[in-house]
């Protein structure tokens, strides 16, 4: 499905170049939580899933985007809202895969601090409080995919923002366009991984 593109779209581009000399480097190690038709160690972190689809941060068809949190609970509570959202048990929600990835990134925007938003146009509160699916569903662009966009767009390799269903968790946006040989996403134990339905 091809959306509208957001009207703000060229200030949160600007806003975003402005904001990239504040990127850091992030080693660390976060979780993902994924159906089980993308349990490979390398489709697990691919970002098709999403680009197919679109989320809450990229709009379909645009630009791979690997979801993560830094949580295993906050990975969990966000493979399921979907189900939330639309009033399904949670239960046709799984089984889920959850892993542990490893992060070498170079440039990574920390959008998780009560000041980080305070220049943005049109403020955070309306940008994380709208309800996006319903946004798409009228085949507009919501307003979070145009922010998300726009951070791909910058060069950004990812973006630490806030959990809206898990108060104060923190989720990371990766694009594994802008990944390299040295700055990457990689499966932790990714052999166990592979033995998942396969008896030894």
């Amino acid at each position: 499905m091809k959306l509208r593109a957001h009207p703000r779209s060229a200030e949160f581009l600007a806003w975003f170049h402005a904001r990239k000399p504040d990127a850091k480097p992030l080693t660390a190690d976060y979780f993902r939580a994924a159906g089980p038709q993308f349990t490979t160690a390398a489709e697990i972190v691919s970002g098709v899933g999403a680009s197919l689809g679109g989320g809450r941060w990229n709009p379909p068809g645009v630009m791979r985007v690997v979801y993560l949190s830094r949580e295993p609970e906050t990975a969990l509570r966000e493979a399921s809202e979907d189900f939330r959202y639309h009033g399904v048990p949670v239960l046709n929600g799984f089984p889920k895969v959850i892993v542990a990835v490893g992060l070498v990134l170079k440039s990574v925007l920390d959008l998780t601090s009560a000041t980080a938003f305070e220049d943005l146009p049109g403020g955070a509160a309306a940008l994380l409080a709208e309800d996006w699916r319903a946004v798409v569903a009228r085949g507009h662009e919501a307003t979070t995919q145009a922010f998300g966009r726009a951070a791909f767009a910058s060069g950004l390799q990812g973006v630490l923002v806030p959990s809206k269903p898990e108060p104060g968790g923190v989720n990371l946006i990766v694009f594994p366009a802008r990944l390299t040989k040295k700055w990457r996403v990689t499966v932790l134990n990714a052999a166990e991984l592979d033995k998942l339905g396969r008896p030894e």
